[in-house]
């Protein structure tokens, strides 16, 4: 089992969210190429910066179309410990969250100590509890 750390102070205001938003909204509305890069480096993918968003991203789509058989996957960003998630990403007294997933979970996105995006089949069990 995979073990992380968040708050609920976020941007879809929900513990997991479809892969595919999360996607679009980090290398379109951000500019971040860091799923790029891990899914390149980790899984092989052939990606090329150069190319534009919707390309390289539909390459990952894809990825996980075959992966899964079709099922929409869903993905969550968390930390390693809940000191690092106050110290990143609490902005008061929010209550960290303990997220723990499946073993077949797959990280798109690995910033170290910043935190790591990780995707599951919606179907896979997970659970959460306040700590």
């Amino acid at each position: 089992m995979i073990i992380g750390y968040r708050t609920q102070n976020s941007s879809f205001n929900s513990i997991v969210v479809p892969f595919k938003d999360v996607l679009e909204f980090e290398t379109k509305e951000l500019g971040n190429v860091d799923i790029y890069l891990t899914m390149r480096e980790r899984y092989g993918l052939k990606i090329d910066l150069r190319w534009k968003k919707d390309k390289c991203n539909a390459i990952i789509l894809e990825y996980f179309k075959k992966k899964y058989k079709g099922v929409v996957p869903l993905c969550v960003w968390l930390c390693d410990s809940p000191y690092s998630v106050k110290q990143l990403y609490s902005h008061g007294n929010e209550p960290i969250i303990k997220v723990i997933l499946p073993d077949s979970t797959i990280i798109a996105s690995d910033l170290g100590y910043d935190g790591r995006l990780y995707v599951i089949h919606s179907g896979q069990t997970y659970s959460w509890e306040y700590v």
